[in-house]
């Protein structure tokens, strides 16, 4: 398990007089503002000599000496320490803080939030312990500290075993390796890991596919793709999430991590795997941009409307940087379009286009099945470059994904005529 090292404590023995009680609650409040101020002189009439700190069944000191330790190294990191709750319990007090600081910020993005219980002796702090968190995410912590120790290990190995180093010099370490990290150039087809259900993909040139992770009751657990194309720390995102909050945790991560404001979206079609988000990107103030099908659609479901739709294709110039996108006929849905990026040579193709992986049509609910491979034989002819193609769901691929969904259409057209 994680030493997170949210630093704490306290205890209330019954039969304490009233005046011992808030003296007592006056310590435990004094002991965080120690930590807000970085003022370790304060422990002196706060903590007794063989103060113990732990997490759960982990010990991470047992003596003032570890403890001022582990003071030194926290406080590099600026935390800020919030309390929530204040109770007294049968062994002392119950107390809930919020912790926020640079590391916690990076890793976390927002502040953790944990159930201490805290114990006295003689009218001073004798064991802290964290019981149990209320908010923290292990999956994106764990992920994310995974990244960068993987990164700083082959690009900056002078820095290698900073997370473990408790010292005030190795949490300098962690914030520098956290600046390295946050600053570094992208590789081609590095993976950014947001939480376990969001990730980013870097194509090129700060081209990046989003990919969300969903659990549904017939489908089982899936992953939906979307793109992202950054300029100027503005972006056009292609495709939301399933969802609002998913689609507001992409938007913070891009802003708050990569300075990177998502301005403009574009739908693929009406369906909640491409427009699930378009409320919070609307209260963002984000254009919306849709084909005319899709936009009718939209109306005749009583969905959330975008702001703009185009009939046939649409040329954008987004601050120089060209995007097409083109309606070439029903496939996955009457309304599905195509986004193409001429100067990356990347197709964005949707839920009209099939992994490799994929062996089945997926979802026809919506479909025009007797238009799906001949449209996708129009794209075909219109990208004879293709370099890169992204498909609804799957892995992206190249300019075989195209011949692939065709055959997949096509053999499945066979199955439903042999069994009629």
């Amino acid at each position: 398990m994680i030493k997170k090292y949210i630093l704490f404590a306290i205890l209330f023995p019954f039969g304490m007089s009233l005046q011992a009680q808030l003296n007592h609650e006056q310590i435990i409040k004094d002991y965080f503002k120690a930590f807000n101020q970085a003022k370790y002189s304060a422990f002196q009439y706060l903590i007794t000599d063989d103060f113990t700190m732990q997490e759960g069944d982990i010990l991470i000191c047992s003596n003032r000496a570890e403890f001022e330790t582990i003071f030194k190294w926290d406080s590099v990191f600026v935390p800020r320490f919030e309390i929530e709750k204040l109770n007294v319990a049968e062994e002392g007090y119950d107390v809930v803080v919020g912790k926020i600081d640079k590391r916690i910020q990076y890793l976390h993005d927002e502040p953790m939030v944990s159930n201490l219980s805290v114990q006295f002796k003689n009218n001073k702090i004798s064991k802290l312990t964290i019981n149990d968190y209320k908010t923290f995410d292990l999956d994106k912590w764990q992920g994310r500290l995974k990244e960068i120790n993987l990164w700083i290990n082959k690009n900056h190995s002078e820095l290698k075993g900073f997370s473990r180093d408790l010292t005030p010099q190795g949490a300098k370490n962690y914030l520098k390796a956290i600046e390295l990290f946050s600053n570094r150039k992208l590789a081609k087809d590095e993976k950014i890991f947001i939480d376990k259900d969001l990730q980013l993909i870097h194509l090129k040139d700060s081209v990046f596919v989003h990919i969300t992770w969903h659990n549904s009751k017939k489908w089982g657990r899936f992953s939906s793709n979307g793109l992202i194309v950054a300029i100027n720390g503005k972006a056009v995102m292609v495709d939301t999430a399933m969802d609002n909050e998913t689609t507001g945790q992409l938007y913070n991560y891009l802003k708050n991590k990569m300075n990177i404001e998502i301005t403009q979206f574009i739908a693929g079609h009406f369906h909640d795997d491409c427009i699930g988000g378009i409320d919070f990107l609307h209260s963002k103030g984000v254009e919306s941009l849709v084909g005319d099908l899709t936009m009718e659609q939209c109306k005749k479901h009583g969905l959330t409307l975008p702001t703009e739709s185009f009939n046939k294709s649409k040329m954008i110039d987004f601050n120089g940087r060209k995007l097409e996108a083109h309606y070439y006929g029903g496939g996955h849905t009457a309304d599905n379009i195509v986004v193409w990026l001429p100067g990356e040579e990347i197709l964005f193709g949707g839920c009209l286009i099939k992994a490799s992986s994929a062996r089945g049509i997926g979802n026809l609910s919506d479909a025009v099945l007797e238009d799906w491979d001949g449209t996708v034989e129009k794209v075909k002819k219109a990208y004879p470059d293709v370099g890169i193609v992204i498909p609804g769901h799957g892995n992206y691929g190249g300019a075989e994904l195209l011949s692939h969904t065709i055959k997949v259409v096509q053999d499945y057209k066979k199955t439903v005529i042999s069994e009629q």
